[in-house]
């Protein structure tokens, strides 16, 4: 049995201020009636395993877009397992936050899941690291040996995903699907039983599976999921798709791949699924140019680069020639390539940089 991310209730109030007491020097004082306030407006989340609360995120959803994350914290008792990290990444994208300099844990803590560090702020006593994170970057590879990839997600800065038909070796953000071959109630019982934060109806190819659609996105609601994807496959498609869902568009490449009428994606939150890194960085450009908000991406394709010595360095591929590969070697390529692409995908470049803290 994994964690589950959730909407905080007024029932948590006393749970979440007790983990904040943990934390009285680092955040400061978490006052009640604004937690409270928070709650009503949906934006407080909460971990939550075996019946237990062990960990909660407040934050402030503006009208921009932006998210303003406010506190964030695991018990003492609880660190160390992933669930401040998809506590962080559960929180809607883009968002900022701050953290005061000397506070060498939340820093590094920010730093390595994957959040870029985009300035400092002078504050009542003690200077502001800024931080943010626009593009939430994926790393969705199931099997494989042991925790090698969750690992890899992990040093990357990167979420951890899998496909349904493969065998979760973490506990996944994000719980993809395989489009060619799937069986509903099979996919249902991963994510009752993984409690992914991100999950799919199956893709959206016709117009008579519109019934269908709406039934599996019940589906999901149902079991908790906080981010549901809908991937479109025909034009029209995405004006069936409700607006709190997000859509996803799989990025060509020799697995799938399937662009919309980019007329149809202004206004919406978009995941790109899949692709190579220059392919992912041109439709995220072209999405954002046509008013999407791209707040998303998973990838993988990286992996098998590295298995050819072959590293993304931001702009291009490079390659460190033939060599006997070590699996340290395998590792260190798909980490570095993880961390490249992840910069490269939360360049400012498109990017709305209208966010300001109240």
């Amino acid at each position: 049995m994994y964690p589950r991310i959730r909407y905080a209730n007024s029932f948590d109030v006393d749970r979440i201020l007790e983990i904040a007491r943990q934390y009285r020097d680092e955040l400061g004082y978490v006052h009640p009636a604004a937690l409270r306030e928070h709650i009503k407006a949906r934006s407080v989340l909460v971990v939550e395993w075996y019946g237990n609360v062990w960990g909660f995120v407040e934050y402030h959803a503006r009208r921009d877009g932006w998210s303003v994350v406010y506190h964030i914290a695991v018990d003492k008792h609880m660190t160390n397992r992933g669930l401040g990290r998809n506590l962080l990444y559960a929180v809607p994208t883009p968002f900022r936050l701050k953290v005061t300099q000397d506070n060498v844990v939340a820093n590094m803590f920010y730093r390595g899941a994957g959040m870029h560090f985009v300035g400092v702020e002078t504050g009542k006593k003690r200077n502001l690291n800024v931080y943010e994170l626009k593009v939430l970057c994926v790393l969705v590879f199931g099997n494989g040996k042991d925790d090698f990839f969750p690992r890899a997600a992990r040093a990357s800065g990167m979420a951890y995903g899998v496909r349904h038909c493969e065998q979760a070796r973490a506990w996944p953000y994000m719980l993809d699907i395989d489009w060619r071959n799937y069986d509903w109630n099979d996919y249902l019982h991963k994510v009752a039983r993984w409690s992914p934060v991100q999950a799919t109806v199956a893709d959206y190819e016709h117009r008579d599976q519109r019934k269908q659609l709406y039934r599996q996105i019940r589906d999901l609601r149902a079991l908790g999921v906080l981010r549901i994807m809908v991937c479109p496959k025909f034009p029209g498609a995405i004006s069936h798709i409700p607006t709190w869902c997000v859509t996803a568009i799989s990025i060509p490449s020799s697995y799938a791949g399937y662009i919309p009428p980019i007329s149809e994606v202004e206004g919406r939150r978009v995941h790109m699924l899949g692709g190579s890194p220059p392919n992912q960085r041109k439709w995220q450009l072209i999405l954002q140019g046509a008013g999407a908000r791209v707040i998303s991406a998973d990838m993988n394709s990286h992996t098998g680069a590295a298995r050819k010595a072959d590293f993304w360095d931001g702009t291009s591929w490079k390659s460190f020639g033939p060599r006997k590969m070590t699996e340290q070697d395998y590792f260190d390529m798909i980490v570095e390539s993880g961390r490249n692409i992840s910069k490269m995908l939360n360049a400012n470049v498109g990017l709305s940089q209208h966010a300001m803290f109240n």
